[in-house]
């Protein structure tokens, strides 16, 4: 068992599961079409439920946050149209 999930990671199938924490932190903001869904995990027995409170992260919101003439020495980047580069340890 496992104790310390961290508040954001990624699961089989590229799922990103977030802790109650990040989610309120989340809220916080204009999500758009993005979606958050409670989800049960299971321990390594499949039978025994995990204690902690989770929520797939489903991002159906591209936002442009980048303003260049208010960053010094900053580039717009390439926009990335998928999770599957971003890496969560």
């Amino acid at each position: 068992v496992k104790d310390n999930l961290p508040d954001i990671f990624r699961i089989m199938y590229g799922f990103v599961l977030i802790s109650e924490r990040m989610k309120a932190v989340l809220e916080e903001f204009d999500l758009g079409q993005t979606q958050i869904f409670p989800v049960t995990l299971y321990e390594n027995d499949q039978v025994t439920p995990r204690p902690d409170t989770l929520f797939v992260l489903n991002v159906a919101e591209l936002k442009d946050g980048f303003v260049p003439e208010r960053s010094e020495g900053g580039k717009p980047r390439m926009i990335v149209d998928s999770w599957s580069s971003v890496i969560f340890s």
